[in-house]
């Protein structure tokens, strides 16, 4: 896909906004995609002269665009709509189900799965831009680089950062996050308790988003966010998280050989991510992590993690749930997430071990 012909795309898209236009946002409820949606909806708003008129998020499931959503956006008109940090490509009929009514705009940087592409919609996808890993290209980053050559959206280089960290894509953005702290006289403690904000109010309350959507928002800067009436959710998960792991020691399987670590555990709190980021990034960053929740009746739901990216955790779910019922995985080369049925768990565990091929001892 030529990287020139998809920026006129965009710029096309972007200056055929206006008034008139019901404009929705649809984002990731993670920390990129809530500051992709924030700089998305700063663009509308700048170059529309409205906001949009609505902003929402789902929960996570084998279709990207949910039919509830797909009900909402007809109900409320929508003419146009942009898609943030989500892998809408993975399912092409619920985009053709948008298009009959709205444009769309779709902005991510998951893996490529099918080029939706269309008359009624411009697809971009981080892979026809960046020359290194898409998934260190975080859509708060990529919707800044797209939206600022089209609008003036200086000074909110914060909430790119915010994407930034969330992705732990620090190491590739570090002069950009570094300029940004030291333009908001902030400490990177201070953008890694924004981080830790929107966690909790994802595991915690997530139909609290909406509101914590308002509040980046109307920000003028990061610093009024460190008031946020939410931070009392960040102390939930912290407490929850220290009882979790707490146990982790008698709980975890290891499989040195294949340098896997493999950990169930029960929570009432969706945890997992804040789990298994505590355990890749800081003990086993070296080895694929692999964690295991309960998450409804009859179903659990996982988290992968490889930080030096020699696993592509992505497909290694992805082939271990293909044979599943009622089972779906995706995500990034270090970070990726999905969902089994309960009693698949012990075969789902088998494949993981298959995919996984023993390594050699080092001499």
């Amino acid at each position: 896909m030529d990287k020139k012909q998809l920026l006129e795309q965009f710029k096309d898209f972007a200056a055929g906004l206006s008034k008139k236009d019901r404009i929705a946002i649809l984002h990731d409820s993670d920390a990129d995609g809530l500051s992709a949606a924030v700089i998305a909806a700063k663009a509308v708003e700048r170059l529309s002269g409205k906001k949009p008129v609505l902003v929402l998020t789902q929960g996570h499931s084998p279709v990207s665009i949910q039919e509830q959503t797909i009900a909402v956006l007809k109900k409320k008109k929508i003419s146009k709509l942009i898609t943030v940090d989500l892998a809408v490509c993975q399912n092409p009929e619920t985009v053709r189900k948008v298009e009959k009514f709205a444009r769309l705009l779709v902005i991510d940087h998951h893996k490529l799965y099918n080029n939706i592409s269309s008359k009624k919609t411009v697809f971009l996808n981080a892979k026809f831009f960046a020359s290194f890993d898409p998934s260190m290209y975080v859509t708060s980053k990529f919707c800044f680089d797209l939206f600022k050559e089209v609008v003036d959206l200086r000074g909110l280089e914060w909430v790119a950062c915010i994407g930034i960290l969330g992705d732990s894509a620090l190491e590739k953005w570090e002069k950009f996050v570094k300029a940004s702290l030291k333009s908001e006289k902030i400490s990177m403690a201070d953008f890694e308790i924004l981080v830790g904000l929107v966690g909790a109010v994802e595991v915690v309350d997530k139909t609290k988003m909406k509101n914590l959507f308002s509040e980046f928002f109307n920000a003028e800067n990061p610093k009024q966010l460190l008031k946020s009436k939410f931070l009392k959710f960040s102390k939930i998960v912290e407490m929850e998280k220290k009882k979790i792991l707490g146990g982790f020691d008698k709980k975890a399987e290891f499989f040195p050989e294949r340098q896997l670590v493999f950990f169930q555990f029960e929570s009432k709190l969706g945890i997992k991510s804040a789990v298994i980021n505590e355990l890749s990034s800081r003990r086993f960053p070296n080895s694929t992590v692999i964690v295991v929740q309960e998450h409804e009746e009859g179903f659990l739901t996982i988290s992968a993690r490889r930080q030096d990216f020699k696993v592509r955790v992505n497909d290694l779910l992805e082939k271990a749930v293909k044979p599943l019922e009622n089972a779906f995985a995706g995500g990034h080369i270090p970070a990726a997430g999905g969902k089994i049925q309960k009693s698949d768990l012990k075969k789902f565990k088998e494949n993981i071990l298959k995919e996984l091929k023993p390594q050699k001892p080092k001499k």
